[in-house]
């Protein structure tokens, strides 16, 4: 054993530490630590199996601002003034993790539950204590519901919308997705907006699929459970487009079908101008065109008054003005339209009894006044000189256009 020889061991006791051994001594009891006159007691503590630092006393490292100590019965704090690090392949934590500062996860990555367990995770927000949870049981994620009844399943806080997909551009529309309409909360909806303004939406509605317009939600078209579809407005087709009936197509007796679309619906006016040859026969404002064009079949009707000083000249009479042209493929100009046209008035025709009626060719907007010779041997065109002032005919038919 090393001797002390010509050394100084302390120059008064207050200079010296001794071990208290009332209570244990040299056991597995902890004793205190004191100066070398037994009156100050240090906050620390010794026993053959440990260390304490005593109370809410300090073991402090570098500076009194890093240190390690027991802030309350069972608590333990490390505390220091710029960052702790904890440096090791793994760190295993059995206990619950309460942070009050910011977590920052600077590298790697950030795995929850990694054991599968059935354990649930759940983020509180200041007054909502299931911003976002995971029933890790059930396998589905809720957004402010602590019950989730889907895999993901969204709930909305007051007059917020249950979800809301934004594009971050002023021009660019949103998408919101509702589980009800305001009007009916058995409806189910996928509602669009722009600037926080409903502008449609698609959703449910008794046993079908019902499409909304403009922030009332009026349904604008129904599909209902039969299949049929009901509409509120008009059914605009593209240019060129329409209905296809080609499932109720027939070509089992011989004929050849060149189409199947029904591509043209239009009614309108105008009005028709009856000539004699190149000349214009004057009929005031009594010459009314109306018409409807179903397809290709065009129906027409109205009426034209002779003037009471109209001139009506010695050549043939076309009314002129029809609102499409005939169509000019070879089979459909063969056959000339089917025109009636009838006298009214005291005034006529004189075509002495000869039928007279409308035709027209393919390739042009004109219809021919013709008459048939009483005895069916001949046609002729009807002339100028066989109207008459102030005599009054009624125009009907229908022909194809092109």
């Amino acid at each position: 054993m090393a001797k002390l020889e010509g050394q100084t061991i302390a120059a008064s006791y207050d200079q010296l530490l001794h071990v208290d051994t009332e209570g244990g001594g040299n056991t597995t009891t902890h004793v205190s630590v004191k100066d070398g006159n037994n009156d100050t007691t240090f906050a620390l503590t010794l026993a053959t199996d440990a260390v304490m630092i005593t109370s809410t006393n300090r073991l402090e490292f570098g500076d009194d601002g890093t240190y390690i100590h027991q802030s309350a019965d069972g608590v333990l704090d490390l505390v220091s003034d710029t960052e702790i690090e904890i440096n090791a392949t793994d760190v295993d934590m059995n206990g619950a993790l309460d942070l009050d500062g910011t977590f920052t996860q600077d590298a790697g990555n950030v795995v929850f539950n990694e054991d599968s367990g059935d354990y649930d995770f759940r983020v509180e927000s200041d007054d909502n204590t299931h911003m976002l949870f995971v029933d890790g049981g059930n396998n589905e994620v809720g957004i402010n519901a602590s019950t989730c009844e889907s895999t993901f399943h969204v709930i909305s806080t007051g007059a917020n919308s249950a979800g809301k997909f934004e594009a971050n551009s002023a021009n660019a529309a949103m998408v919101e997705i509702n589980n009800s309409r305001a009007d009916d909360g058995n409806e189910i909806s996928l509602q669009f907006a722009r600037a926080d303004t409903i502008q449609g939406a698609i959703g449910t509605t008794g046993q079908g699929l019902s499409f909304w317009t403009n922030s009332s939600l009026a349904s604008r078209m129904l599909i209902d459970s039969s299949g049929d579809v009901t509409l509120t407005g008009d059914l605009k087709m593209a240019a060129g487009k329409g209905i296809d009936f080609s499932s109720a197509a027939d070509t089992g007796t011989g004929e050849t079908v060149t189409s199947s679309i029904l591509d043209d619906y239009e009614e309108g006016y105008g009005n028709f101008i009856l000539k004699e040859g190149s000349n214009v026969i004057d009929t005031g404002s009594d010459n009314v065109l109306v018409y409807v064009r179903v397809g290709k079949m065009v129906y027409i009707g109205g009426y034209i008054i002779v003037a009471a000083d109209a001139s009506v000249g010695t050549g043939a009479v076309t009314i002129a003005g029809l609102p499409f042209v005939m169509d000019n493929a070879t089979s459909a100009g063969r056959n000339w339209g089917n025109f009636q046209v009838v006298e009214q008035g005291a005034t006529g025709f004189s075509t002495t009894g000869n039928y007279v009626f409308g035709g027209t060719n393919y390739g042009i907007s004109n219809m021919f006044l013709m008459q048939s010779v009483f005895d069916g041997t001949s046609v002729a065109q009807v002339v100028g000189s066989e109207l008459a002032q102030s005599m009054q005919m009624r125009v009907s038919g229908t022909y194809m256009a092109a």
